[in-house]
């Protein structure tokens, strides 16, 4: 592991020990994960994301600023000291995984690049974004949030039904 992906993770981990991000059964059961930069939409880093798992569940993850500095802790725990219901790891860190799902939803003719942890319009909703290139030259975002698949809503866009445009 390079020098700045061990900052990232001894910063996470110093948080979580604090109790700043998780409680008590993320710090004796929840298991740091290697860091995942997020980008903007445009490319940048935007900040680092460290997962924390439980066995082959995602319990959470830590986020920080490129400055490690804490953003937030998000858990998916409905209920503390339980896994029930939490996502699969898989879900959300195996790149194939992600790949696959959005290859479920890809049309036949499209070919998609690999995917990137981004967010949809908003930071604090993470997805990954896998770019899918038509035969034609058109190309189209699809994104993977967990065993979530969808294509972005673009401003515009009629939603909703009848009467009901623009972008949520």
């Amino acid at each position: 592991m390079d020098r700045e992906l061990h900052a990232v993770l001894r910063r996470a981990a110093e948080l979580v020990r604090a109790g700043v991000a998780g409680d008590p059964w993320v710090q004796l059961h929840g298991r740091l994960r290697d860091p995942m930069v997020v980008v903007h939409p445009w490319g940048d880093a935007q900040s680092w994301l460290v997962p924390v798992t439980a066995g082959d569940r995602m319990v959470g993850y830590v986020q920080l600023n490129p400055d490690l500095q804490f953003m937030r802790y998000v858990s998916f725990q409905r209920v503390r000291g339980s896994l029930k219901d939490t996502p699969l790891a898989a879900d959300w860190l195996e790149t194939e995984r992600i790949r696959e799902r959005a290859a479920a939803f890809a049309r036949p003719d499209e070919i998609l690049d690999e995917p990137v942890l981004t967010y949809d319009r908003y930071p604090d909703r993470l997805a990954w974004r896998v770019q899918a290139r038509s035969t034609d030259g058109g190309t189209r975002e699809i994104m993977v949030a967990g065993d979530m698949v969808y294509e972005p809503v673009q401003p515009g866009d009629v939603i909703g039904g009848p009467g009901n445009q623009g972008a949520p």
